[in-house]
């Protein structure tokens, strides 16, 4: 057996034999590990598509030790676990998938400081200059009312309208509590673009179909694994099978990716082989792999190959012969083991190794001082030329270890630089085509680096196991499959209890038949009319035994009993395969007699939450994912120089992707997935809530759709909030109309007495001159009485001019109040953002 070379030794020594030896160590120890957990997985797999192995039941069918299928029947797979799984399925699929992406640079949040103090800084500064511009504008209107330019009511009128532009201008800028809340949830321009890129990256990856085979991959076998990498300068995303993934990790260490190696052995084409290798294939070992294409055999040929076992499957398995026939390999013998079935004719498959393995990279820690007195440090490969004149300072403390520190000071900027020799994590990957070609071997590009922490690693398939805390993998099927072996033998002798049964079988006696009619016409008055004729002294010797006989009889062969005894064994284990799983009748969509929708509703949500520690769990898995993912396509585009290009995010929007280089510049860019499991009962309790509105016209049809297509609960509270603030201006508008409805009705009042005083003060004139032309035709005192009529007609001007002060004072103290109450809220809020935060 091969052992593992050392590791621990500088890019230079790793050579040919070296690589080679590494791959190969890694191989043989996945060969081993496949043993011990491949049976479990791949009967597992064969349960849920209704195949099981009738030798593991036949001790309990068969206690004559007869091979399978020699004298009796075979087990008939009654399988109940499909609909468990699919029900698990169908649930992952309908869940939200809500995740942001963030920059967490320090760049970005000083940025997000400045652009929230801005616009504080806007607001007070819009605060203060209304306040000013309101004050020289009542100024200037007193001032105009004094010289007798504008009455009380024109200045009241532009002062109204002074107030309206004051507050159209005050509405344009954000006040702290609009400040506040757009700062919730707000995204740098990078972000956003990078959102976008990820939405668009989930439809044209499909992701959310690779996430939910993930997910039956995790119910099924009780493993996840993915492997997101660079194919042909493209990102790609592969679901890794549970049967072919070897892995090695820390014990307490719970995902895969931070282990020590990883080997994935599957089928391949020699096509789908050479998309992975093309670019690391030497002429030869291009030779090599044609000459294995060459030797490649399919399930119908006698499964031998050069080395005596199958190239298309895997070495270790055990083949069995079929019960039907027990001269030739059956396919159906022969497990699928790919991720998505085989070919059985003519296969084109080569076993294909990929090894991912953590080895050690030696560096240089390179530490330097500028001009400004700042330490900087960075990592350089180990090839860095360290002057000759370098002074060698040994058993320096240096990172809190005793290392060999080089010192010395640059020729030409005259800096001093210090120099340690460190060997840091490297990830390293390489193929095994087949048994003895090896190619691929190198350190692993697309592995994540982080200068700020180089001791930080992850292998590329990022995987985990559920239910194996200090104990065995254990998945719901596996919790599923004791109950549905037993259902299988319950099931067996239900049929043959059902076989048995005869009924009850009717004896008729012939003695009591009349000849005459005989047996054929009597039976068949019995069929057609419905009764029986027949003559008890037909046979008249012995007539007084015939008398004591009876016409007829039951014999009752039935087996009814057993059968209902076995039909409520059957539907009580039905229950516990339910119960094992968690996944009741309400969750599979079958309700219960006597129940309404809150009861179901219910009943689901409890049996829900007995698998939500698997869905967080799964949720995490796929937030590494997504992180690597964004990784990859985050460095393809720096590499490109940036990128522009039109996608299309769903069926109904369509966008733009403009990232440049210097954007990408320091920045962080991270994704973390939403609680979905919390999500997922706050959005179903709003788009019930949704419901309500639409039909009290509370909303439009268009928001009501909108409202119903949301997974996104940020997106949702953006809805909502915007309908809030749609239905708020509308009651303003509403109670804006009905004050300036009052007004109206006060100003008609006002005109109404008005046009009163004016009809009076006519019909007073009239009578006023009619009165004076008679006194003055009958004594001529015209100047006298006519002064006494201008004096009446004074008067009653005067009052009406007073009526009408009085009531635009009233008007005018009524807004001077509202005013004051304007400032004062203004004066609060200035006081607010003077007051020292507590707050980071």
């Amino acid at each position: 057996m091969t052992s593992l070379p050392n590791q621990r030794i500088p890019f230079s020594q790793k050579g040919k034999d070296w690589k080679k030896d590494s791959v190969e160590y890694y191989c043989q120890q996945a060969d081993m590990q496949y043993t011990e957990d491949y049976a479990r997985i791949i009967e597992n797999y064969a349960l849920f598509n209704n195949y099981i192995d009738q030798t593991t039941l036949q001790k309990y069918t068969d206690p004559l030790g007869l091979d399978v299928g020699q004298g009796r029947d075979l087990i008939q797979t009654f399988n109940l676990t499909f609909n468990k799984i699919q029900a698990l399925k169908g649930e992952e699929l309908r869940r939200p998938w809500n995740y942001h992406v963030i920059d967490f640079s320090k760049g970005a949040i000083n940025k997000i400081i400045r652009e929230k103090e801005r616009d504080l800084r806007a607001y007070f500064q819009s605060t203060v200059g209304l306040e000013i511009k309101k004050m020289q504008e009542e100024m200037k209107i007193k001032a105009q009312m004094s010289v007798g330019d504008l009455s009380p009511r024109k200045a009241q009128q532009a002062m109204a309208q002074v107030m309206e532009e004051l507050q159209a201008e005050e509405a344009e800028v954000l006040n702290p509590e609009q400040i506040k809340n757009k700062f919730k949830n707000y995204k740098l321009k990078l972000e956003q673009t990078f959102s976008k890129i990820m939405r668009e990256k989930t439809n044209s990856l499909k992701l959310r179909h690779i996430k939910n085979e993930g997910w039956f991959d995790m119910c099924v076998a009780g493993v996840e694994a993915v492997l997101p990498h660079i194919v042909g300068g493209k990102v790609k995303v592969e679901l890794v099978n549970p049967a072919g993934l070897a892995y090695h990790k820390d014990p307490e260490e719970q995902f895969f990716h931070k282990g020590e190696y990883q080997v994935y052995k599957r089928e391949a084409t020699p096509s789908s082989i050479m998309d992975y290798v093309s670019d690391f294939l030497s002429d030869k070992e291009m030779k090599d792999l044609e000459g294995e294409v060459q030797k490649l055999f399919g399930t119908d040929a006698k499964l031998y190959s050069k080395d005596g076992f199958s190239p298309s499957h895997f070495e270790h398995l055990n083949y069995k012969r079929t019960p039907y026939d027990q001269d030739r390999y059956s396919s159906s013998s022969v497990p699928h083991l790919g991720g998505y079935g085989q070919s059985n004719v003519d296969e084109d498959y080569l076993v294909f190794y990929t090894i991912f393995w953590r080895s050690w990279n030696r560096v240089i820690f390179l530490t330097s001082i500028d001009e400004f007195g700042d330490e900087n440090m960075e990592i350089v490969p180990d090839t860095f030329p360290i002057p000759e004149e370098a002074i060698k300072s040994k058993n320096k403390v240096y990172g809190g270890k005793t290392k060999t520190v080089y010192s010395w000071v640059d020729e030409l900027t005259q800096l001093p630089y210090e120099a340690v020799y460190e060997y840091v994590p490297q990830v390293w990957v390489g193929h095994r085509i087949e048994q003895d070609l090896y190619v691929g071997i190198r350190p692993y590009e697309e592995a994540g680096f982080d200068k700020d922490d180089p001791f930080d690693y992850s292998l590329p398939i990022i995987g985990v196991a559920i239910n194996n805390r200090n104990s065995t993998i254990v998945s719901p099927m596996d919790r599923m499959k004791p109950w549905q072996n037993l259902y299988f033998l319950v099931m067996h002798k239900w049929l043959k209890l059902l076989a048995q049964d005869k009924g009850v079988v009717q004896l008729l006696n012939l003695l009591m038949i009349d000849k005459k009619i005989g047996v054929e016409k009597t039976l068949q008055y019995a069929t057609d009319l419905g009764y029986l004729p027949y003559n008890p002294l037909a046979q008249t010797e012995g007539a007084g035994i015939v008398q004591n006989m009876k016409a007829s009889e039951q014999l009752n062969l039935s087996n009814i009993n057993n059968i209902r005894y076995y039909t409520e064994i059957l539907m009580f284990i039905e229950n516990k395969i339910g119960d094992a799983a968690a996944v009741t009748k309400p969750r599979e969509g079958q309700t219960q007699s006597g129940t309404n929708v809150t009861d179901n509703q219910r009943d689901m949500f409890q049996a829900s939450t007995i698998s939500e520690p698997h869905f967080t769990l799964h949720d995490l898995l796929w937030e590494d994912v997504l992180n690597e993912v964004l990784r990859l396509e985050k460095s393809l585009i720096k590499n490109k120089g940036g990128e522009k290009r039109r996608v299309l995010f769903s069926d109904e929007e369509l966008g733009v992707i403009d990232v440049s280089p210097d954007e990408l510049e320091g920045a962080r860019l991270g994704i973390r997935i939403a609680r979905n499991g919390n999500v997922v009962n706050i959005l179903d309790q709003i788009k019930l809530q949704a419901q309500a509105l639409i039909q009290n016209d509370k909303i439009q049809l268009s928001t009501f759709v909108e409202m119903l297509s949301q997974e996104d609960l940020a997106s949702m509270k953006e809805i909502i909030r915007e309908m809030e603030e749609t239905m708020s201006a509308r009651q303003e508008r509403a109670e804006q109309y009905q004050v300036e409805a009052e007004q109206k009705n006060q100003q008609r009042e006002l005109d109404f007495r008005e046009d009163q005083q004016a009809h009076e003060l006519e019909k007073i004139d009239r009578e006023g001159m009619w009165n004076l032309r008679m006194k003055q035709m009958d004594s001529g005192e015209e100047s006298e009485d006519y002064t006494k009529v201008a004096k009446v007609q004074h008067d009653i001007e005067m009052d009406k001019k007073k009526a009408k002060k009085e009531e635009e004072e009233l008007q005018l103290k009524k807004r001077a109040q509202k005013e004051v109450e304007r400032k004062n809220r203004a004066d609060e809020k200035i006081k607010k953002m003077k007051k020292p935060s507590n707050t980071n």
